[in-house]
């Protein structure tokens, strides 16, 4: 049992690694991480885009609509209140859509982001290695 034991702390201690072990692991790690992030963040933007067109068409819509109300009359195109409400709901809820696009794809940016800084402390913390400032202690 002893033997067993101490078998495992010398396991433990061989397991440990330099600290520029660990940075070279964790910068192998994260090698695609930039990509990714800019990947994300590309989609955010491109979302957002789509997301703000799509209030103008709402806010547009909404306009046609009072207008209609307002005249009590039917456009060239024989579009009257009704038209103009149901495009403005349309456009409303195709942008929120966009909305909850916006959030998975932040979401997804965030576990990313979080996933690799806990696996540099956990490798940190079992290496015991404490960084402060950019020198190693």
């Amino acid at each position: 049992m002893e033997q067993e034991s101490i078998q495992h702390i010398q396991d433990s201690l061989n397991e440990l690694k330099s600290p520029s072990e660990v940075l070279d692991d964790y910068l192998d790690s994260i090698y695609n991480l930039k990509a990714e992030v800019v990947h994300n963040l590309n989609e955010l933007r491109l979302l957002d885009e789509q997301c703000e067109k799509l209030r103008a068409i709402c806010n547009e819509c909404q306009d046609k609509y009072f207008a209609c109300v307002d005249s009590d009359h039917i456009d060239e195109n024989d579009r009257g209140p009704s038209y103009w409400k149901n495009m403005a709901v349309k456009a409303y809820e195709d942008a929120m859509q966009k909305q909850d696009e916006k959030i998975a794809v932040a979401d997804k940016l965030y576990n990313l982001l979080s996933r690799h800084f806990e696996k540099l402390d956990e490798e940190l913390a079992r290496n015991n290695i404490h960084l402060e400032g950019s020198h190693f202690i």
